[in-house]
């Protein structure tokens, strides 16, 4: 994890911002279910869940942070009090308001020390500027600009090892670093933490929607009914293409003022999330009948 670590103005708040990349690379790198699955948990627990415990790590003493979200006012400029708030989560990106430059290094060192236990090549990269709350759109442009600065700027890191005796995973080409819980074959560290989150159900996933009598499978040849006869596999997958492209033309539309365009950009991207779930509900419906 990266930071930038920014240049010293008169300016008295920071807007932060929390990218996470490589996603699909990422989740999809195998085709065994329970990897793709763990992956995904991963994804969507740096965020929602580890950036969150951060920020509330970070507080000190008599001060308040906010990282409950959607549909709330912003607060930050009208809480003497108020050290940190989560604007939004979505997308693999959050945006977080700061009280100042030592609470957002607080939490983002908290959150980087969280972010490496749990994933060895997902790639998370945060940047912010400064600011007086004064011009949300211009504020969010600047924010990108600098974020895909330090993108460029951002090593990529790989666990090949040089060495001829280093035993290696037949999936990734990565160094065996453990052994696989039910099989015993060598895995490398990348399998074992994903593994690790699928087998780990903290009760932050989303509720399932699969109907009555509808089994869920966490192995791809169980979907081969009956075994040894020609069958076809149809894979579902929902891409968000041309998605960041929508969100900025109606960011533009949401105003520079942080008092009506916070709640506007809260409300737009709890929507997206629930079009998703009710769009993927529909077709889990339609498959099942």
């Amino acid at each position: 994890m990266q930071i930038n670590m920014g240049s010293n103005t008169e300016k008295k708040y920071i807007l932060a911002k929390y990218d996470v990349s490589g996603i699909q690379e990422y989740i999809f790198a195998t085709n065994r279910l329970t990897e793709n699955i763990g992956a995904s948990r991963i994804v969507s627990r740096v965020l929602k869940q580890y950036l969150c415990q951060a920020v509330e790590k970070a507080k000190k003493k008599d001060t308040e942070v906010f990282t409950e979200w959607k549909s709330q006012p912003f607060r930050m400029s009208n809480r003497d009090r108020a050290m940190a708030e989560v604007i939004y989560i979505g997308g693999g990106n959050a945006l977080v308001a700061y009280r100042d430059k030592d609470i957002y290094n607080e939490a983002s060192r908290i959150l980087a020390e969280e972010f490496i236990t749990v994933s060895s090549t997902l790639t998370l990269i945060t940047a912010f500027i400064e600011t007086n709350f004064d011009d949300y759109k211009a504020d969010c442009i600047a924010l990108d600009r600098e974020l895909a600065t330090v993108k460029l700027r951002q090593p990529r890191y790989s666990e090949l090892s040089s060495y001829p005796i280093i035993e290696q995973e037949t999936t990734y080409g990565l160094p065996v670093a453990c052994r696989d819980r039910e099989t015993e074959r060598g895995i490398s560290l990348v399998q074992w933490q994903k593994q690790k989150a699928f087998q780990d159900k903290t009760g932050d996933e989303e509720p399932s929607v699969l109907p009555e009598g509808i089994v869920e499978t966490f192995r791809m040849d169980e979907l081969v009914d009956p075994r040894g006869t020609d069958s076809y596999v149809a894979v579902i997958h929902i891409d968000g293409n041309g998605m960041g492209a929508g969100i900025k033309k109606k960011l533009e539309e949401c105003g520079s003022d942080y008092e009506k365009a916070v709640p506007e950009h809260r409300a737009l991207s709890a929507r997206i999330s629930e079009l998703y779930e009710s769009v993927y509900g529909q077709m889990i419906r339609w498959i099942s009948n």
